[in-house]
């Protein structure tokens, strides 16, 4: 090693040359930081009450997952689990917007049953059709009236989704049981109507009402 006092005093300046420049340069930080103790110790609350449980997921549940994807898929491991993820989403939607169309439709419902044609408007338009020589038209809509007429009353329930035959064992009518008859054989049998089939129209449909309700009552009778 050199003993030259000049040697020396040139190592001395390169050295302070080299700590005056970046990274030895730069002071500690003093920007005070008041929230960091507060902020550590919630962070060790929460490793302290979570850690444990998420390290046994991680190690029980998401480490045996990903290995067993990744040894079925390899590669593509990812581009499946965005599939299926993808796949779930568009499930809960349509969930979701079949559940909105049934909430949607009920006041739908409720305003079709509120404007239901009045049966006595569908008499005058039998009469009409009648009055024009189209009987088969008018027992239709007679019957379709007097069907009506039933629901209204209270006699019958949902009598659009019941076949004839159904609703004359449940009527114990027989003026019901004739003018289905006749009504059927017009309507599906192609048999031609007379005049005579919409008076029996007329003058049956206020029986019908009077026997169902006596059925009824005699039919609570034996009930009880």
């Amino acid at each position: 090693m050199s003993s030259d006092p000049g040697y020396a005093d040139q190592a001395r300046h390169q050295a302070q040359q080299i700590l005056s420049r970046s990274p030895y340069s730069h002071p500690a930080s003093s920007t005070p930081r008041p929230l960091a103790g507060l902020l550590h110790a919630v962070g060790h609350g929460l490793d302290v009450v979570f850690g444990p449980i998420g390290r046994w997921l991680k190690h029980t549940v998401f480490r045996p997952v990903g290995s067993g994807l990744h040894s079925l898929f390899g590669a593509w491991t990812l581009g499946v689990l965005v599939v299926v993820a993808v796949g779930f989403g568009v499930l809960a939607a349509a969930l979701l917007v079949r559940r909105r169309s049934r909430i949607a439709a009920r006041p739908v419902d409720r305003l079709h049953a509120a404007t239901r044609v009045d049966p006595s408007a569908i008499e005058e338009e039998a009469d009409r059709l009648a009055a024009a020589g189209d009987f088969a038209s008018a027992v239709r809509l007679r019957f379709q009236a007097g069907l009506l007429r039933l629901e209204g009353a209270g006699l019958v329930a949902h009598q659009e989704v019941q076949t004839a035959s159904q609703m004359s064992g449940l009527l114990g009518s027989p003026t019901f049981d004739r003018l289905a008859e006749r009504h059927q054989a017009v309507t599906y049998a192609g048999m031609v109507a007379g005049a005579e089939d919409v008076q029996s129209a007329q003058a049956g449909w206020p029986q019908v009402s009077d026997e169902v309700e006596r059925h009824r009552t005699l039919t609570e009778a034996g009930q009880r």
